[in-house]
């Protein structure tokens, strides 16, 4: 039960760093992706991309996270 509790927790706080990092580079990272190219297929696909991480994973990784911790309190004790 504690490994699947640890591996709740490690992915939602993996989750909010990617997510935080994608929130903060996110617009940097299209711009660096298109290099001054007006090739916009790239730049739709990977601004497509970048807008679901952002809008998915800060709020999947707190799920993890509270999700682990439920499981953590809920979970029959050993005494």
């Amino acid at each position: 039960m504690r490994r699947r509790v640890r591996a709740y927790v490690v992915s939602g706080v993996v989750l909010l760093v990617l997510g935080a990092l994608v929130v903060t580079f996110g617009t940097d990272i299209v711009v660096a992706l298109s290099g001054g190219r007006t090739d916009a297929a790239l730049v739709n696909a990977a601004s497509l991309v970048i807008t679901l991480v952002r809008l998915s994973a800060i709020p999947l990784g707190a799920t993890l996270i509270g999700a682990g911790l439920v499981i953590r309190e809920l979970a029959p004790s050993d005494s």
